[in-house]
């Protein structure tokens, strides 16, 4: 979308003062793919766009509910993590009127001009003193896994770990079929502390809405 809005000279250039935004706009394997908002950072006087707003969902912030000022925000980390370990599936997605004929690999990178990773669940515990934060991936069905340092007063997260079930080198349908479609679909995640199973460990449970799952973790310490 962002190629097209820059192909019908719907940027105000002078605004945008950045030549070198401006012509990764031109490219699709720059900015060219991304999809943009096309009424933020309109100006309805000129009719052209004075800045780019984007649609994340690629990370999570924390914000002091005080004064509403940024304490944390996961930047790039997450989709830079599943660059490095998990190539073959990242930015994919699950379509389910595609699931035939689709699936993880195929997929790749379909997600990069929209949502990303689509980070769309998250939790918080304070377990016996440990406090961790999970998020989960959508479209990929993966987890990410924070510590969470707060010894400044100021809660720092510092990322552990990724995981996510099931293969990845067929098609959705057949990975149903199988049972190796993970978590496909993730919309939600969240923690079951010590004190509230028989294991008396740390727990995570995963929900995959598309593939009817739900799947259980535990925290090993190393």
């Amino acid at each position: 979308l962002s190629r097209f809005l820059f192909v019908e000279n719907k940027f105000d250039t002078v605004v945008i003062n950045n030549d070198t935004f401006v012509e990764d706009l031109k490219m699709d394997n720059k900015a060219g793919r991304l999809m943009l908002s096309t009424i933020d950072g309109l100006n309805l006087f000129t009719g052209k766009m004075d800045e780019a707003t984007h649609f994340g969902g690629r990370g999570f912030s924390i914000w002091k509910t005080s004064d509403m000022s940024l304490v944390f925000d996961s930047g790039d980390e997450i989709e830079k993590e599943l660059a490095n370990s998990m190539k073959t599936v990242f930015n994919t997605d699950c379509i389910r009127n595609t699931i035939t004929y689709q699936g993880p690999e195929n997929l790749r990178d379909t997600q990069s001009d929209d949502y990303g990773p689509k980070i769309g669940s998250l939790d918080y515990i304070n377990d016996n003193g440990a406090q961790y934060i999970v998020v989960g991936s959508e479209t990929t069905g993966t987890i990410f896994l924070y510590s969470v340092n707060t010894t400044s007063g100021t809660p720092k997260p510092q990322f552990e770990t990724a995981y996510r079930t099931g293969d990845t080198d067929y098609v959705w349908s057949e990975l149903y079929d199988m049972g190796t479609a993970g978590d496909a679909g993730l919309s939600a995640v969240g923690f079951i502390g010590r004190d509230d199973n028989a294991l008396n460990k740390t727990l995570i449970y995963v929900i995959g809405q598309y593939s009817g799952s739900v799947s259980l973790f535990q925290i090993v310490t190393m």
